[in-house]
């Protein structure tokens, strides 16, 4: 942006959303998309404003690929003695989706129940991200993650994503 190449700024916004999109950072990917379409539509003050945002949402990815790499690789038989049982933490994490598309600050309260089963699992620092997530009113987000942890366990996604999500509002 700063040596006024809008078209190289775009592709370059254009490529983060798909990399975004295929590794499941929904924030980073919005904020993208809008920098792509500010810059295709010459819209250089609007796409300059959004850059903070899109640090702060880099910066974020960042300390999540930083947690990453801090845990050890697991190999199938660690990981599957590490793992909550399924049916026990299934329940939760729907209830977890329920209340985040409700938008209820409700599943704040659930997180401790959450972090105690996923205690001591590569899984356990998604559960800081995910309340703070939440905390920041991000509840698409939340759900993106929520989504995630549920594919963890099962290898899809929850049964309310898979009914469609009716009534959520996206953002």
């Amino acid at each position: 942006l700063d040596a006024g190449n809008l078209l190289r700024a775009s592709q370059l916004a254009h490529a983060l959303r798909g990399v975004a999109g295929n590794l499941a950072f929904p924030r980073v990917q919005r904020i993208a998309t809008e920098l792509d379409a500010y810059l295709k539509s010459d819209q250089r003050d609007s796409a300059v404003l959004l850059l903070p945002s899109l640090r702060d949402s880099l910066a974020e990815v960042r300390t999540f690929a930083l947690l990453l790499k801090e845990e050890p690789p697991l190999t199938v038989e660690a990981a599957s003695l590490r793992l909550p049982d399924p049916l026990e933490i299934l329940p939760l994490l729907e209830q977890l989706m329920e209340l985040l598309g409700q938008r209820r600050m409700a599943a704040l309260d659930l997180m401790p129940q959450l972090g105690d089963f996923l205690a001591g699992t590569s899984l356990e620092p998604e559960v800081t991200i995910l309340a703070e997530t939440v905390d920041r009113l991000e509840f698409v987000d939340a759900r993106t993650m929520v989504r995630r942890l549920i594919h963890e366990f099962t290898g899809h996604g929850s049964r309310e994503a898979e009914k469609g999500e009716k009534g959520v509002c996206h953002e």
